[in-house]
């Protein structure tokens, strides 16, 4: 992945301000691919069986913006809560 993975300055603050996590105002999503680990390791948690493999495809399919899931439940996914946003993806 290119150093900067965003083609503009908007996009970069959509994703800081919109998608990117933070817990009580830190941040944890540090850079993007951070976030799109996150996002792989919730869905991952869904699946009964091969976890890791699934999270290592989702994590691939997000890589360059090639799926981007419903932007909707990205603020607050966490693995500790996705039981809450199973049925938004």
């Amino acid at each position: 992945m290119p150093d900067a993975p965003f083609e503009t300055d908007i996009a970069e603050l959509i994703w800081d301000d919109r998608y990117r996590y933070r817990v009580d105002g830190v941040v944890r999503d540090r850079e993007l691919q951070d976030t799109w680990r996150r996002v792989a390791h919730a869905l991952a948690g869904q699946e009964r069986q091969e976890r890791q493999e699934w999270e290592r495809r989702f994590f691939s399919l997000l890589q360059d913006f090639r799926f981007l899931p419903a932007g909707a439940s990205w603020p607050g996914l966490a693995p500790s809560s996705m039981s809450r946003y199973s049925t938004a993806l």
